[in-house]
């Protein structure tokens, strides 16, 4: 009902010509912030200063692969004001951040961005990713690997990362001093890439893009850099993992996986949903490469 709500209210103001100020969506780029682009490069930051008071931290959403047709992504903003305003209303103070990729490349900015800043929302952009453009797989497979770049967000303590369907309904400010990364899973699923927590480091952040690196999507599943028969950069799959041992991978196929009996075959224990893509390398992060314990955090 609060969802419906917010989002009547900020219909009806934007179709009131009154409040078509130009700090919203027809904001001139003269009144905007300079353009801030995220970029996965380590940067400098002492950690060892922070202090609760320095502490900076995030909810982020991501937009990929969006063209100038507004239907491509209005729904997402639309999202993204109403976990902001339900956010602020329940006592938040971290900041909230939309991280924008285009696929139409003749487009820099969101006309979009000035309503966004009026209303809290902090707006980055990526740039294409030449790791991710390269992977041979479906292009919503490489959006959802631009969620990737929630480790990239280093001027912040600590990340939460929500799918913009995600509609927080109590202030979740406390998991930012959880002080160990956060990933989700179901009975179906190793890793949901719906939700997460982050802690942005240099470290990690590398590691991260070295693996990304070394996997080119579901076309190279049979390489030597990624065995076949184990599936994420020769890790074993999820189905032996005792940490994850309520979950049965291996009776789900990935719901736009081949159809081919090989191609089946050849994913055992990783054929299931998102496994070949960010859900997948979630898992792999989450149990070999963060540098702080993860707990599963079951989404059911």
């Amino acid at each position: 009902f609060e969802e419906r709500q917010a989002f009547s209210e900020f219909k009806a103001k934007k179709q009131t010509k009154a409040t078509l100020q130009p700090s919203c969506a027809t904001a001139s780029p003269s009144t905007l912030p300079p353009r801030q682009v995220l970029r996965c490069k380590c940067k400098d930051r002492d950690t060892s200063a922070d202090s609760i008071t320095s502490k900076k931290f995030a909810y982020a959403n991501i937009v990929a692969y969006t063209n100038s047709d507004p239907k491509s992504y209005m729904g997402y903003l639309y999202n993204a004001l109403v976990s902001k305003k339900n956010l602020r209303k329940l006592g938040s103070t971290a900041d909230y951040v939309v991280l924008v990729h285009f696929e139409d490349k003749t487009m820099t900015r969101l006309p979009e961005e000035g309503m966004l800043n009026s209303n809290g929302i902090k707006v980055m952009y990526m740039e294409d990713d030449p790791v991710i453009s390269s992977y041979h797989t479906s292009r919503f497979r490489k959006a959802t690997m631009y969620k990737t770049y929630h480790l990239c967000m280093l001027e912040y303590t600590a990340v939460q990362m929500l799918d913009s369907d995600i509609l927080p309904l109590v202030n979740m400010d406390k998991n930012f001093q959880l002080g160990y990364e956060l990933g989700t899973s179901n009975k179906n699923e190793g890793a949901n890439s719906g939700y997460g927590l982050f802690y942005p480091l240099c470290a990690s952040m590398t590691k991260m893009r070295s693996a990304l690196e070394k996997w080119r999507g579901e076309g190279d599943w049979k390489s030597t850099i990624v065995p076949a028969s184990t599936g994420w950069l020769g890790r074993e799959a999820p189905i032996v993992e005792t940490i994850w041992a309520k979950t049965n991978l291996n009776s789900k196929a990935d719901c736009d996986a081949s159809n081919s009996t090989a191609a089946k075959s050849a994913l055992t224990g990783w054929a299931w949903k998102g496994g070949q893509s960010s859900q997948g390398f979630f898992y792999y992060y989450f149990r070999h490469l963060s540098p702080m314990a993860s707990p599963a955090l079951s989404s059911e």
